[in-house]
């Protein structure tokens, strides 16, 4: 195992846009859902209906936080009817059963989400029976992530160290306080993405909505991350181009040139360490591949994030 994850004996985490990738849309569901309930139950249109769901998660983490502290909402007829969703949108993924089976230590799963959608979640992956505990919102006493109440009461009733723990999440805001406390932290984002929070259901990269930044600023976003991707690329390059005064003998010109264009290809597409929030140690583009890469001596470390 290499280090720092050498010291790991408990690996959390997250459910959603973390286990399986945002492409798979569960939330598309589960926000339908929600703006219905909103309609019904607090009498607005479906507009409004969208621009609360969207504040309150923005605001308190969970848009059912939102509705409890606002309208005083029984929490669980509202997690029932909206996680009342078809999970046949997901896919079972194999080769992320066998990247957790081969960490050694406990494994654990702490979501904003039900216990039961969790647990339809996990069947569904292929991911069922993987997980000494699986830590949803009733076992916080429904108060969410990030808030440091919700950590603690989890965290405690786990009996984790955090010190000799992990924690893979989507969202960064959920990654601070853990990250506070000595754990290691680990941002899942699909490779292309931006680093910062986006909307419940909206994929990273996705075009924003009015809970997210406006169409200038994300467009600018991805302007400046597609230049870093070039300029990461150029870098990769010159590692194994020539020096430019050294002659190159025919032979070799075709060799060196196709190693400059798999570099080209390959090199990792990572955002300036500045741009990296303080609390986030490692930035994940495939969990899979960052999980079995811990485990296997000849594989590259993971970079931290800075």
């Amino acid at each position: 195992m290499h280090a720092p994850f050498d010291r790991v004996e408990t690996w959390i985490f997250d459910l959603d846009n973390t286990l399986y990738p945002p492409h798979e849309r569960l939330f598309g569901q589960i926000e339908r859902r929600m703006s219905a309930y909103m309609m019904r139950e607090l009498g607005v249109d479906e507009a409004e209906a969208t621009r609360l769901r969207r504040a309150y998660w923005h605001d308190h983490g969970t848009t059912l936080a939102g509705l409890m502290i606002n309208h005083r909402i029984d929490p669980d007829p509202f997690l029932e009817e909206v996680h009342d969703i078809d999970f046949a949108a997901l896919d079972r993924d194999p080769a992320l059963r066998a990247a957790l089976e081969g960490l050694p230590g406990r494994l654990v799963v702490y979501t904003n989400g039900a216990r039961s959608y969790a647990g339809n979640v996990l069947e569904a992956l292929g991911l069922g029976g993987l997980f000494e505990a699986v830590w949803t919102i009733e076992d916080a006493y429904y108060e969410p992530k990030p808030r440091e109440s919700a950590f603690r009461r989890v965290f405690g009733k786990d009996g984790l160290d955090p010190k000799r723990s992990a924690f893979f999440e989507d969202d960064h805001r959920n990654l601070r306080i853990p990250s506070a406390m000595g754990v290691i932290t680990g941002l899942v984002k699909p490779e292309g993405a931006p680093l910062g929070s986006a909307p419940m259901g909206v994929a990273p990269g996705a075009a924003p909505s009015d809970a997210d930044a406006d169409g200038a600023d994300a467009e600018a976003a991805r302007a400046a991350h597609a230049q870093e991707a070039r300029e990461e690329r150029q870098e990769a390059m010159l590692r194994v181009a020539p020096d430019p005064a050294a002659e190159i003998p025919a032979a070799e010109a075709p060799a060196l040139a196709a190693a400059a264009e798999a570099a080209a290809k390959t090199a990792p597409i990572r955002p300036p360490a500045e741009d990296v929030p303080p609390h986030v140690d490692y930035v994940v583009r495939d969990l899979a591949r960052f999980l079995s890469a811990l485990t296997d001596p000849g594989a590259e470390p993971p970079r931290p994030a800075r």
